[in-house]
């Protein structure tokens, strides 16, 4: 597996998201809209893409790990949550992915 893309998008039930496989690059709107999320998986190395990925996930809370080292698309990946959550891990990009969204710091 490779694309996790639109894959749980919109599911109001899920409350925890499964282990991400290290293959997977692409994780844009994989959990957009999941309002009953509260749990975030550690992001592994692999993935480059997370656009709208968390995008309106309003219970969704904690600590994410991003270990993204290549990330280039994550536009509005953290947008139109009300929660705070705290990113952690070795992707370089994690400052500017806090800017995505509203509640979103980083780690220090």
């Amino acid at each position: 597996v490779t694309s996790l893309q639109f894959t749980f998008m919109e599911c109001k039930s899920l409350t925890t998201a499964p282990e991400i496989p290290d293959s997977v690059t692409n994780m844009g709107w994989t959990f957009q809209g999941c309002t009953a999320l509260t749990t975030a998986p550690t992001i592994p190395e692999s993935v480059t893409g997370m656009v709208h990925t968390f995008y309106s996930c309003d219970a969704l809370t904690g600590t994410i790990e991003l270990n993204a080292a290549n990330l280039s698309y994550y536009t509005d990946c953290f947008r139109a949550r009300t929660k705070a959550i705290t990113l952690t891990g070795s992707c370089p990009l994690l400052t500017e992915l806090a800017k995505t969204g509203p509640n979103v710091t980083v780690a220090s």
